[in-house]
């Protein structure tokens, strides 16, 4: 939602949320009817007269900038859930150790939320502050990883087209800890090979499936002492464009470059294009500490994003 919002059920508050590049939920249960239910939100945004993170959207279009838009822009969905439910699966690849450490976290809210944007952010009961996922921890969990496949479309696994699909591990732990699981025979993630390990998390009532990649990202120096970007230890050579989308980038074998988004006063157009680029150029860097620079003049906008919120931007990218 781009950028604040209210959330109504039934003419009645249910949430409040700030960041119109984060996802957020919200319990309804105290708020629904049986039969209809009526949903309503109301949106501000600023775009470019106020110091949130907004990208290159602007009022007055032009030149790089792009029209000021507004409103949902992502899928809204409602969920049932257990009282206590996987709120999140972290995966981390371990190339090293031949492995996987996966964490699961639980939540307890009972009744049905509305999520945004996939990955959510738990915010409790109808509340004007944002609440915190939970990490709670010792349930019981089972965790299923399938032998690794390839997508055929932007939709759904190969896997999921083959009835005789075998199953690699199956693990047992409870929330909260990093499960660190072997993992045998691997076949790393490649933007020629794509393949992707598929898992079902399941814990009482509740189960969710994710996937993960064996890959690793890191900066080496060549032969001649040149750092390259490499991918699990081999120098990628990065040749793209730039692009507006967002894309299943995992599946497509697809590498991104993901920028964080920009926000503050109006920019100083000479600074942040034209000479910016001639001291990158000239290997020339600045600190950021001058904030008339930079648009941060406003001690509001210094604070914002704060870092709970930038952490969540780059997980949900």
């Amino acid at each position: 939602m781009d950028q604040a919002c209210v959330v109504y059920v039934n003419g009645q508050r249910a949430a409040r949320h700030t960041g119109g590049y984060l996802p957020f939920e919200a319990d309804i249960t105290a708020l629904v009817r049986d039969g209809e239910n009526e949903l309503t939100l109301a949106v501000k945004d600023l775009s470019d007269t106020s110091y949130h993170a907004r990208g290159k959207q602007r009022l007055e279009r032009g030149g790089m900038f792009y029209t000021a838009q507004s409103g949902i822009w992502q899928t809204v969905w409602m969920e049932e859930v257990p009282e206590t439910y996987i709120a999140n699966i972290e995966a981390e690849a371990d190339l090293e150790k031949s492995g996987v450490r996966i964490r699961v976290l639980a939540a307890e809210n009972p009744g049905s939320r509305v999520c945004a944007n996939g990955q959510a952010v738990h915010t409790g009961t109808p509340s004007d502050e944002e609440g915190e996922e939970s990490s709670q921890t010792g349930h019981p969990i089972t965790i299923q990883i399938q032998h690794p496949e390839l997508y055929t479309d932007n939709a759904s696994p190969k896997s999921k087209n083959q009835p005789n699909n075998q199953q690699m591990c199956s693990v047992s732990g409870i929330t909260g800890d990093c499960i660190e699981i072997p993992v045998p025979d691997i076949r790393l993630w490649t933007c020629e090979t794509p393949y992707l390990y598929f898992l079902t998390v399941t814990m009482g009532e509740d189960r969710a499936e994710s996937y993960f990649a064996m890959r690793k990202f890191s900066i080496e120096e060549d032969e001649d002492g040149i750092p390259r970007i490499c991918l699990s230890g081999k120098a990628q050579f990065q040749n793209g464009v730039l692009d507006q989308g967002y894309w299943h980038c995992d599946r497509l074998g697809l590498v991104v470059w993901q920028d964080m988004v920009n926000g503050g006063e109006a920019y100083r157009y000479w600074f942040v294009t034209y000479l910016a680029t001639v001291m990158s150029w000239r290997g020339i860097t600045i600190k950021d500490n001058h904030p008339w620079l930079l648009a941060r003049r406003d001690k509001a906008g210094r604070a914002y994003p704060d870092r709970r919120e930038s952490f969540q931007t780059e997980s949900a990218t």
